[in-house]
C-alpha cells in the first residue's frame, strides 16, 4: 500500500474526508480536503493526504498527482490524540503542520504552487492539527476554525465602553479600528457654550489633557440617547405662571376698555 490516500475522486477512496476553506492573497477562496485512510495492519495509524479542490487551483502538484498538496502518515497516541511526533503528513516525522504554497509569478517551484492563471502571491498556512483525535465511533467533524477571511465590506460600527471603534463586516469579521479619548480641563466650567449642545476651549478652561476613558476621565456610554437636561416640573410651573399672567393682563386690558366705554357714555 502507498502512503498517501488518494483524492476519492481519481483513485483509492479514503475512510474519511475533512474539507476546509483558504483565503488567497486577494481575498479569493480556495478549498483544500485532508483524506485519511486506515492502515489495517497498524494500529493508530492511518495513510494522509492533502489536496486541492478543484486540483485545477495547483500548478506543479505533490508526487505529481493532481492536486495533492501533501502526503504522509498521521499516527495518534493510545489515549486518542494525535501523536504529531510521529506525524510525517509534512514531511519529516514531527514536522510542523505547516503547508506552503509557492505564488503564481515563480518560475520555477520546488513545491505546490497556486495556478499561474490565478495570479496570486504565496502563502504558508499554519494547520492547527492538535485537535484530531481516534476514537471508537464515527468519524466527523466537530468545528472547522480559520483565521482569515474573504472580501468584505463595512455594514456597521459598534463603540464599546473603553472607547474601542470596531468596523462590523459582512464576511462575519469585526475589526478594531480606532479609539475614542476623553478630553479634561482644569476648570470645565470655563469652556465656552456654542452652538449644537457643544463647547469649545477657552483660557479659563486651561489646558486640555488627552486621557484613555475610564482612566482619570469618565466613561463612554455606547448606542445610549442623551437624557434631556430640562427639568419639566420648574418648566411647567414657569409655564402655568405666564399663562396666569397673560390671562390677568387681558383682564386688565377689558376692564380699562369697559372704564373708558362707561366714560363715553356718561359724556353722551
Amino acid at each position: 500500500m502507498s502512503d498517501y490516500a488518494d483524492d476519492p475522486t481519481t483513485g483509492t477512496r479514503p475512510d474519511f474526508t475533512l474539507e476546509m476553506n483558504v483565503i488567497d492573497s486577494v481575498g479569493g477562496n480556495h478549498k483544500v480536503a485532508m483524506a485519511f485512510l486506515r492502515d489495517d495492519a497498524a494500529p493508530n495509524q492511518w495513510y494522509a493526504e492533502m489536496y486541492s479542490v478543484p486540483a485545477s487551483d495547483v500548478a506543479n502538484p505533490n508526487n505529481g498527482r493532481p492536486g495533492q498538496l501533501a502526503a504522509g502518515l498521521v499516527t495518534f497516541n493510545q489515549d486518542g490524540t494525535i501523536n504529531l511526533a510521529n506525524t510525517t503528513l509534512f514531511g519529516a516525522a514531527g514536522a510542523t503542520p505547516r503547508l506552503t504554497l509557492e505564488g503564481s509569478d515563480v518560475a520555477a517551484p520546488t513545491g505546490p504552487q497556486w495556478n499561474p492563471a490565478l495570479g496570486i502571491n504565496g502563502q504558508v498556512i499554519d494547520l492547527g492539527l492538535g485537535k484530531l483525535s481516534q476514537y471508537a465511533q464515527a468519524s466527523t467533524v466537530n468545528s472547522v476554525n480559520a483565521d482569515g477571511a474573504g472580501v468584505g465590506n463595512v455594514v456597521g460600527v459598534q463603540v464599546d465602553e473603553s472607547g474601542i471603534v470596531s468596523a462590523i463586516f459582512d464576511n462575519s469579521q469585526i475589526r478594531q479600528i480606532a479609539k475614542v479619548a476623553i478630553a479634561t480641563f482644569p476648570n470645565a466650567d470655563g469652556l465656552k457654550a456654542v452652538s449644537g449642545n457643544a463647547y469649545r476651549t477657552s483660557i479659563d478652561a486651561g489646558q486640555l489633557v488627552i486621557k484613555e476613558p475610564g482612566i482619570g476621565a469618565g466613561q463612554i456610554s455606547p448606542s445610549s440617547l442623551e437624557a434631556s437636561t430640562v427639568d419639566l416640573s420648574a418648566e411647567f410651573t414657569g409655564l402655568i405662571s405666564t399663562q396666569k399672567a397673560y390671562s390677568a393682563s387681558s383682564r386688565i386690558i377689558t376692564t380699562a376698555d369697559q372704564m373708558l366705554e362707561e366714560l363715553i357714555n356718561i359724556k353722551r
